[in-house]
């Protein structure tokens, strides 16, 4: 127990180096999401061209590595690690794919609130993968996460919509349900799903990769893998998703154009300080948690977006 209870004891160092790089990356997520929003780019573009910067940087560092390193480091269970890598690469990808493919269908504060979720994921993950034992606190905080994501999405059997002719008693009751309609558009529970998924696949993706760190696998080796995957899965999502910098790239606006390569350069770099923070900690449950602060953030910027102040009354 005692061994135990050692290895899950984090430096106080080490958490504060994992908070402020988790920090930059959350600022610079949510600086992302409204980006997104405003320029219309679309998942399938960002993915192509941040996995062809990926690709590029974290190849050129992987091969000078190789080239000073005689030997690799790994040199045995080289199918396990590579079915680890692997899975890492396809959830790494996705997730921001799925996160990317969301924000049209929803406001950006309820999107954030819903990928949030994956701590609920990484505490069932990690206890499996990496042996970490369940704590009270982390349970409760499971459930309180569940919790407010039913209260944030409020399915429509828990949450009945009431007669709009009783409610609609004058113009200020009118525009807040206009308000509501426009958040919750037709398509907003297929957000709501690429989120949950988004959730549990960064969840993956982080326990994978504290194990990968395990094994020696180095970070630049990590966004080599989730970079080629971005940009597989761009390329292999063009039969069904309109991709307009390989179809039309004439078709881009002037804004799309050029912050294309912005979003997908800073995307990169917030993905590189989550991977950063991981291999620090070792703790993707502590990583998990930790990213949620990026809902608080998102309060304020979604009462300035949407021209309205946090309120506790459900719509």
């Amino acid at each position: 127990m005692s061994e135990i209870s050692q290895k899950e004891t984090l430096p106080l160092r080490r958490v504060l180096q994992g908070s402020v790089l988790i920090l930059i990356s959350n600022l610079i997520y949510i600086s992302n999401n409204y980006l997104v929003a405003w320029t219309g780019l679309k998942a399938p573009e960002i993915a192509l061209v941040r996995g062809g910067l990926q690709l590029a940087i974290f190849g050129a560092l992987v091969c000078r590595r190789r080239e000073t390193d005689k030997e690799s480091g790994v040199t045995h269970k080289q199918a396990f690690l590579y079915l680890l890598l692997s899975v890492y690469g396809f959830t790494a990808s996705t997730a921001s794919f799925a996160c990317l493919a969301a924000i049209p269908f929803m406001p950006i504060g309820d999107l954030i609130v819903i990928c949030f979720t994956a701590p609920v994921f990484s505490v069932f993950l990690d206890r499996i993968v990496l042996k970490r034992s369940f704590t009270l606190l982390s349970i409760c905080l499971c459930f309180l996460i569940v919790i407010g994501d039913v209260l944030v999405i409020q399915p429509p059997f828990i949450f009945p919509k009431e007669d709009s002719e009783h409610n609609a008693t004058h113009d200020t009751q009118l525009s807040e349900e206009s308000m509501s309609v426009e958040k919750h558009g037709e398509h907003y529970f297929l957000g709501v799903a690429l989120c949950l998924y988004t959730a549990a696949a960064i969840s993956v993706a982080n326990v994978v990769g504290a194990k990968c760190n395990k094994m020696d696998i180095s970070t630049s080796n990590l966004m080599l893998v989730s970079g080629c995957s971005s940009l597989i899965l761009s390329l292999v999502s063009t039969v069904f998703l309109p991709n307009r910098v390989l179809s039309d790239p004439q078709s881009l606006t002037t804004e799309a154009a050029v912050l294309l390569p912005v979003s997908a350069t800073i995307t990169m770099l917030a993905y590189w300080t989550i991977t950063l923070a991981i291999s620090i900690t070792s703790n993707p449950t502590l990583i998990a948690i930790l990213r949620s602060t990026e809902i608080l953030i998102s309060l304020v910027t979604e009462s300035v977006w949407w021209n309205e102040l946090p309120a506790p009354c459900l719509s």
